[in-house]
């Protein structure tokens, strides 16, 4: 125990000694499967920037389980949503007999890598994990330190389980450094003799809790339930300085099934969260949904039938009750092949810990407002081609109030506030394939096309027209392990500085990562990302890092 406390010491004073960063949001692709992670941070842009100093904006808090995988966990954190479903922690052989997991690594853009991960399981009467992990950039894409980044995470979760009832917590903190740098070289020196461009680390931490209460699952229980009070802070600020902006989230989750009969079921779910964001003014909000629904399960064919009755009130605007279908029906044409359709709604709450989560370069003030969507449709068709290829194919269509988009802020550029459309219609066509041949051999593909009629925007800024992902992952015997990631996104407009519509590109990154074990407790990886060494911008005038390779050792006890 002595030596996780020291390692744990280690990563965290690793983490506060870089100025640096690493996730999906910095405008990178990534792919949580492929164990290389897509965290390159975006690059300069090219056009002129607007220096006047603004306020902060946030947004939305979601749930945080994480997932983790002995070979090589990995921190799966959406934001936290009180989802903390009774999580199964069984791991792998391995990772039951190797309690511990160390893994240390540096690559290129001086990034080092630093990751703990140590769980405990005692029977069937309680379970804990720990899990901390660091990686930092010391260069950036342009200006060296002046586009450096770091990201920190720490999770601490666990279970106790009695005779009748589970009992879980979690508890989390992502810290994340990073420098607002999307402005070209051309304007760099103008800028810095405005007084209000920063070129200062900005710093934005979130802070997790919650527990869960739910029955342990026995098969002789009518009765599952669920019980999830939850809590996020979040904040955003300069290093060393004041903080612009902060949001405080508190909420709960409750889940009741009652199994009528084996075909039979009646249930319902309320959910309460209200959340406060303070930045140059106050902003109070509030959500409560009431989802009662009821099942049927026949041999061919399955139904689902609820409503969601619910109110949210932004306090900066909207505020009103309202009442979405949800329903779900599928049908079984053969063993193999089965049809589905799906009418739903719902809110999306947009707080600035969810915001974040896609986008951190955010601007000092944001107006949040809640995302309605009256009614999603959505049919499509599901097949299982032999015994390891599985296909599924879909279309829907989808009417929302307030869609939220990015846009470069007009006091500064290089930072985004949230703007929304009135109305507006998507459509959607997609698909993906499943391939599972061995457990030495994994492939996976999918594609989404989409369409955006906006009202009020004159485009759906910084949402893709089309998406595009391949992952594949093959063992070569029980030591060598390699995985691939292809991921493409089309259509990515954005407004630039003059108000005009500027085409950002397609975005096509290449990841590959590999990993030996020497022994059962020694092992090495190597992993590169952006192997077409393209310059993208996922968000305007931020563009990412060219080719980035990374390698280190592993270590399990």
């Amino acid at each position: 125990m002595m030596r996780l406390l020291l390692i744990l010491s280690i990563v965290c004073w690793a983490s506060l000694g870089h100025a640096q960063d690493t996730e999906p949001s910095d405008g990178e692709i990534v792919d949580a499967e492929v164990i290389v992670e897509k965290e390159k941070q975006i690059n300069l842009p090219k056009s002129t920037r607007l220096y006047q100093r603004s306020t902060i904006q946030n947004r939305t808090i979601g749930k945080l389980p994480l997932r983790y995988q002995l070979s090589e966990p990995t921190f799966e954190v959406p934001v936290f949503q009180a989802d903390l479903t009774a999580k199964d922690l069984e791991e792998p052989v391995e990772e039951t007999i190797y309690k511990t997991f160390l893994k240390a690594g540096y690559g290129n853009f001086q990034s080092p890598l630093f990751q703990v991960y140590h769980h405990n399981f005692a029977e069937d009467k309680y379970r804990y994990t720990i899990h901390a992990r660091h990686e930092s950039f010391g260069k950036g894409p342009v200006r060296d330190d002046l586009s450096s980044s770091a990201l920190t995470q720490m999770d601490f979760e666990g279970e106790m389980i009695g005779k009748k009832s589970i009992a879980a917590w979690d508890l989390g903190w992502k810290g994340r450094s990073y420098h607002h740098y999307g402005i070209s070289d051309t304007h760099f020196d103008q800028a810095l003799a405005s007084e209000n461009f920063l070129t200062d680390k900005i710093v934005f931490n979130s802070f997790n809790a919650g527990i869960l209460i739910a029955d342990n699952g026995q098969a002789d229980s009518r009765l599952k339930y669920k019980v999830a009070p939850y809590w996020v802070f979040s904040s955003n600020k300069e290093s060393g300085g004041d903080v612009f902006a902060e949001e405080n989230n508190v909420g709960m989750d409750v889940d009741v099934d009652w199994s009528i009969s084996s075909t039979q079921n009646l249930g319902a779910e309320l959910q309460i969260n209200t959340s406060s964001y303070i930045s140059d003014v106050k902003q109070n909000r509030t959500w409560i949904t009431f989802n009662p629904w009821f099942k049927i399960s026949q041999e061919k064919w399955h139904l689902i039938a609820g409503i969601q009755l619910g109110n949210y009130s932004d306090s900066s605007s909207h505020s009103e009750p309202y009442i979405t279908p949800d329903m779900h029906f599928q049908y079984h044409l053969t063993t193999r092949w089965k049809v589905f359709s799906e009418v739903t709604g719902g809110v999306t709450r947009n707080t600035m810990t969810d915001l974040a989560e896609e986008n951190f370069f955010l601007d000092d003030s944001l107006d949040l407002q809640t995302t309605f969507t009256p009614f999603k449709a959505s049919v499509g068709v599901s097949a299982l081609f032999a015994d390891h290829l599985s296909f599924r194919a879909f279309a829907s269509i989808a009417n929302t109030k307030r869609l939220q988009v990015f846009v470069p802020g007009q006091a500064d550029s290089s930072r985004f506030v949230s703007n929304y459309d009135n109305e507006t219609t998507i459509f959607s066509v997609g698909g993906e394939v499943l391939y599972h041949l061995t457990d030495q051999l994994t492939a996976s593909l999918t594609a989404e096309i989409l369409s955006y009629h906006v009202d009020v925007l004159r485009e759906p800024w910084h949402l893709p027209s089309s998406k595009f992902d391949l992952t594949v992952s093959k063992g070569f015997g029980e030591d060598l392990t390699v995985s691939a990631a292809l991921h493409f996104l089309g259509g990515i407009k954005s407004p630039n500085a003059q108000g005009e519509t500027e085409q950002l590109g397609a975005i096509a990154d290449l990841s590959v990562h590999s990993q030996y074990q020497f022994s059962k407790k020694f092992g090495a990886f190597l992993g590169f990302q952006n192997l077409f060494n393209s310059d993208y911008e996922r968000y305007y005038n931020y563009n990412v890092r060219g080719i980035s390779l990374k390698g280190g050792l592993t270590y399990r006890f």
